[in-house]
């Protein structure tokens, strides 16, 4: 009977065998590896953060990006747009300085001159010869030191000097000289109209008035001249343009574009100040003017270094222009340096992030640890009751979900131990009737052998009888 409920209910047979604390092995599959919760959590946590922080990085990359591209480029063009409004203001001041001083030099000349002999390009003035008269002319280079006068007499399509305080390289007077066809003044005074503006004399800027002069009759007879030296001044320009730095080795440039693609010059120039562009860039010119000239945004990308010609870095630029003498301004900033501030801002965010997620990921390993802490002993306690100890009682006063796994699990703990006691009680009342019910067999099978004696000796009797 022992043998059938051990055979039934093992867990009730252990605990008949040796009470409630001891236990019987119970047949189990074969245990996996274990993996720490806690380990879990943690690197999943980790790869969370990771993910998080390269997404974080990823999107204020993005965002950020176009926007620090077009600050870099409202920055040069801001330096650009500096730089082309002094030259407005200086070219202005030069263009009223040598307006009055023209006005003075004017005074000295009658509202007409008189042509007398068109042949020679004799010309009188108040009746007076003109021609090879220094009086005028060397009065005016007098009273504004640099400066040069000059008269100029109408000779077909020319204009030839007649008297001039120009003077050529050996020291002689350009007296019988021609006014030079590429002059910007030319096309203005053939069409008999005042020029003012720059020009170029000997190598030497000058900020020059040209006034035509007509007869009594109406007929363009003759130029008025003067010139003031502004080389000087131009210098101051050329030194501002020189020390503009944007960002680490950005800088500026001025292209005269009036000349167009062949005869486009660099007006200030680190080192290749007075050369035209088409040799700084040899086959790239043209497409580049063309490309400053019609800007239509700040930026023009992929931008010729121009400043650095032997530089392979990736350059982007932003042109101005100034209005008083069309020049071009142009900015050029190696695309590395304009993004560096923002590669500086992503380091040191990810440096933040860095900092805060390790220890984030720290705090998040302590608070794990502490949570999960709980299972550990439970899985214990469970491991322990599928063992058939049933003596180790469980509490907790959680209010989350561990609380309620720990009060479950101690509830049918008790459960099964009540189910224990029940079942040993019943063996026990089983094992008590079984002894009753062999010692009645016992009692029966004396009986019968005295029974069967008995016959044996009414057999014999009969036999006897």
């Amino acid at each position: 009977m022992y043998a059938t409920i051990s055979q039934a209910h093992p867990l009730a047979a252990a605990v008949m065998r040796s009470g409630v604390s001891a236990a019987a092995p119970v047949q189990r599959a074969a245990p996996r590896s274990f993996r720490s919760l806690t380990h879990t959590l943690a690197i999943a946590g980790t790869a969370a953060l990771l993910i998080g922080t390269l997404s974080v990085l990823g999107i204020f990359f993005a965002l950020a990006y176009p926007h620090q591209q077009a600050s870099a480029a409202q920055y040069a063009e801001a330096k650009a747009a500096a730089i082309a409004q002094s030259i407005d203001v200086f070219d202005q001041t030069m263009r009223l300085t040598a307006e009055n001083a023209f006005g003075g030099f004017r005074k000295q000349f009658g509202p007409t001159l008189a042509l007398v002999d068109e042949a020679s390009g004799k010309l009188t003035n108040y009746g007076g010869p003109l021609n090879d008269s220094p009086t005028e002319v060397d009065s005016f280079a007098r009273d504004f030191a640099g400066g040069n006068a000059t008269v100029f007499v109408v000779r077909g399509e020319d204009f030839q000097r007649i008297t001039t305080s120009v003077k050529k390289e050996n020291g002689e007077r350009a007296v019988g000289t021609l006014l030079d066809r590429k002059s910007p003044a030319y096309a203005e005074l053939r069409a008999g109209r005042k020029f003012v503006g720059r020009t170029r004399l000997f190598g030497r800027p000058f900020m020059t008035v040209y006034e035509p002069v007509r007869d009594e009759a109406g007929r363009v007879v003759g130029v008025l001249y003067i010139g003031l030296d502004i080389s000087r001044q131009e210098t101051f320009l050329r030194e501002a343009v020189g020390k503009s730095r944007i960002f680490e080795t950005g800088g500026l440039y001025v292209i005269d574009p009036r000349g167009g693609t062949a005869n486009a010059m660099l007006v200030f120039h680190p080192a290749a100040a007075g050369k035209k562009l088409a040799d700084v860039l040899p086959g790239r010119a043209e497409a580049w003017l063309a490309a400053l000239v019609g800007a239509g945004s700040l930026r023009i990308a992929h931008a010729p270094a121009v400043l650095a010609p032997d530089s392979g870095t990736d350059r982007f630029a932003s042109v101005a222009r100034s209005q008083e003498t069309g020049w071009l301004v142009v900015a050029e900033v190696p695309e590395s340096e304009a993004l560096l501030a923002l590669y500086r801002q992503i380091a040191w965010l990810s440096g933040f992030i860095l900092v805060a997620a390790v220890v984030i990921g720290l705090a998040a390993m302590v608070f794990i640890r502490r949570t999960v802490q709980p299972l550990g002993l439970l899985s214990q306690h469970v491991q322990a009751i599928g063992q058939g100890d049933l003596s180790q009682s469980l509490d907790s006063a959680r209010r989350d979900e561990i609380g309620v796994i720990t009060r479950a699990t101690e509830a049918m703990r008790q459960g099964l131990v009540q189910i224990v006691g029940n079942v040993r009680q019943g063996t026990d009342t089983i094992a008590t009737a079984s002894s009753q019910i062999a010692a009645g067999n016992h009692d029966l099978s004396s009986r019968t052998e005295q029974q069967a004696s008995s016959l044996e000796e009414t057999a014999a009797s009969m036999e006897e009888l």
